[in-house]
């Protein structure tokens, strides 16, 4: 019998037997405030931090680097092994979402089994999206229904073919899902298969429209984020000068590409605008794209095509992200100390994390989030725990 993985973990914990394993959902924090010191000056009256849910659009893809995908009922998902582990923020606690005594975890008859090893993770629209690795050396991209367990194979790709002069490896790995759309990237290598020498390199992206289960192949190899104006690619350019032993840019720009990706504007570019992206992962915020120019922060909507210039910090800034919908920065001042800021998308008004007076490094670190947390490798603190310090 199909088991539901939405259900009450509560009531799975306290009846294992029950046949069902649970989801909890917590209500979204959406009037959830803290108050915290603001601003760049101690003087500075103390202003309410509101935290928000996750976006439903672009969400974060785990990977087995980044291992962690959230649920939008609560806690997060592991993006590892064979079968479905979810992660409980409070009580923090890890559960196999299997009810049957003894299961190892590893058919179909297990409600947990993902089809093969986890690469890659993803929520959408009440779904599960992954990235397996099959025991016959095969790449699929799945749709996992949480409701009834239920697995559908979107696409598969070998992972090796071999002939009889050349060796055809392959990567798959999915991009941020919107707008009813999963979009997946296959990259091919070919070698020859004596002296492996590298013939031939492709990467081709797919769109899968989710309602119609149909796919296309999309003109572009990569990108970003996806809305309704069309595709934000960062675009960075360049060969490496062996004899300078460096990598020289030779184009450094941010794309938007229309809906069919034909044609694209060039929002901002390194030369002209002293554009850079962030090395952060969190360089998106749904819809919401940053970057910086000189010392200026914007970010680019992908749904409008609307550039909004955020703020101008005083001291350099040397990193930059988006989280909680709040633009995340770091500056450095003359004496090589770092201060940490954030500023809400909505007010834009500074304010600084104390950070324990550290000004050398963040004391919590966060790598992703989830409605009411964050989260940094295998450690969580609640939104409101961050903000008060």
């Amino acid at each position: 019998m199909k088991k539901l993985l939405y259900a009450m973990l509560a009531f799975l914990l306290a009846a294992s037997a029950s046949g069902c394993y649970a989801i909890p959902e917590p209500p979204l924090p959406t009037e959830q405030t803290e108050p915290s010191t603001a601003a760049e000056s101690s003087d500075a009256a103390p202003v309410e931090v509101h935290s928000y849910p996750l976006p439903s659009e672009n969400p974060y893809v785990a990977s087995t680097y980044a291992q962690y995908c959230a649920s939008s009922k609560g806690g997060m998902f592991l993006c590892s092994g064979q079968f479905l582990t979810y992660r409980s923020v409070d009580p923090d606690s890890y559960v196999t979402l299997c009810p049957q005594e003894g299961c190892k975890h590893n058919d179909s008859s297990c409600t947990a089994y993902m089809g093969g090893i986890l690469y890659n993770l993803v929520e959408y629209s009440g779904k599960l999206y992954a990235v397996v690795k099959t025991e016959n050396e095969h790449y699929q991209v799945i749709q996992k229904d949480l409701e009834n367990s239920e697995i559908k194979v979107i696409a598969e790709q070998a992972a090796f073919e071999l002939t009889d002069t050349t060796q055809l490896s392959a990567e798959v790995c999915l991009m941020p899902p919107a707008n009813g759309k999963l979009y997946y990237r296959v990259q091919q290598s070919e070698y020859d298969i004596l002296t492996m020498e590298l013939r031939s390199d492709k990467t081709t992206l797919f769109c899968y429209e989710i309602e119609s289960g149909t796919t296309n192949e999309l003109p572009i190899s990569n990108f970003c984020i996806s809305g309704k104006a069309g595709f934000v690619v960062p675009v960075r350019e360049g060969y490496f000068d062996t004899e300078a032993e460096a990598f020289v840019t030779t184009c450094y720009e941010l794309r938007l590409y229309d809906a069919t990706c034909s044609v694209y504007q060039v929002i901002a570019e390194n030369n002209a605008d002293g554009y850079v992206t962030t090395p952060d992962p969190n360089s998106h915020y749904g819809n919401l794209f940053c970057y910086l120019c000189g010392n200026t922060l914007y970010t680019l909507d992908a749904d409008t095509g609307t550039v909004t210039e955020l703020l101008t910090a005083e001291n350099q800034i040397v990193n930059f992200w988006l989280m909680d919908h709040k633009i995340f920065y770091i500056t450095n001042n003359d004496a090589g100390e770092a201060y940490f800021f954030y500023a809400g998308l909505d007010d834009l008004v500074p304010v600084q994390l104390k950070n324990g007076g550290n000004t050398s490094c963040m004391v919590f670190s966060m790598s992703y989030e989830g409605n009411d947390f964050f989260a940094a490798d295998r450690k969580v603190l609640s939104k409101a725990d961050f903000y008060a310090e």
